[in-house]
């Protein structure tokens, strides 16, 4: 298998399959004709009626109130700082209205027939699945505290700086099939950081005994598993089980960049 594979889930991988070979097979069934099942057949001889509220407006001026809507809070939204409670009303109508198109779109199922039935309800569960992941993300990113903590990274990069407090820090460096001259590199740049209390892991998810000796000769430690189950996260997850540190860090083998400990903010908080 390969390493990209391994970084998609098989839900999400055989989802994404199904999702290309079921919008193909049914681009093949209409592409000469205009929906899948014959027009005559696809209009229902009873109109469903809709609440007023999923109604389309039958004025035609109150069909552009949506767009000048949008438009409109995207032009304020360069004015209106990024705090949590704008996030959350602005977040909050586009929850509503996504809500509010999942209600009127379950009561556009096709009833005719089982294969329009079967083509309207899988339709409607790629939507909604896609959907509701999208709510998910925004009210999990709404609530933020970043200036606080930003408060005490800064309180605590002074403390650093002047040597009142210097905690311990695991620097990980996750690798899987990178060369060999690249993990040095990467290594050689995290012994250069401007920090003293820090330990150093070759976290090895190939299991590669010149990696091993590479990291002997470099004087860092060397961490590898039996298997490499959930990719890099695993592999993070499994050295984490080691340390006791109170601070870990994480650099990729695959980049090239200047680290500075000591002015840096980019750690993981492990415990009080």
């Amino acid at each position: 298998m390969s390493s990209s594979s391994k970084l998609i889930s098989p839900f999400a991988l055989a989802f994404l399959v199904a999702s290309i070979i079921f919008s193909l097979f049914a681009f093949y069934l209409s592409l000469e004709r205009p929906t899948i099942i014959p027009l005559e057949s696809t209009v229902p001889n009873v109109l469903r009626t809709l609440p007023d509220f999923l109604a389309l407006p039958q004025d035609e001026v109150i069909h552009w109130l949506p767009t000048v809507g949008v438009l409109g809070i995207c032009v304020m939204l360069r004015w209106i700082p990024s705090t949590n409670i704008t996030r959350l009303v602005v977040r909050s109508i586009l929850a509503v209205l996504t809500i509010r198109y999942l209600l009127w779109r379950q009561t556009t199922l096709n009833f005719f027939d089982g294969l329009s039935l079967t083509f309207s309800v899988v339709y409607l569960l790629f939507e909604a699945i896609s959907m509701l992941a999208s709510l998910l993300f925004l009210f999990q990113s709404t609530w933020t505290t970043d200036k606080l903590r930003h408060k005490q990274a800064d309180k605590y990069e002074q403390d650093v700086i002047c040597g009142a407090y210097l905690p311990s820090v695991d620097v990980f460096v996750p690798t899987y099939k990178e060369p060999e001259y690249i993990v040095r590199r990467t290594v050689i740049g995290c012994q250069a950081m401007k920090y003293p209390n820090k330990t150093i892991y070759i976290l090895d998810d190939t299991r590669r005994p010149h990696i091993k000796e590479l990291a002997r000769e470099l004087g860092c430690k060397y961490i590898t598993r039996p298997d490499n189950q959930h990719a890099k996260a695993g592999n993070l997850n499994n050295a984490l089980k080691s340390g006791l540190t109170q601070l870990a860090q994480s650099v990729s083998a695959r980049l090239r960049r200047a680290i500075n400990t000591q002015s840096g903010t980019s750690y993981i908080m492990l415990g009080a």
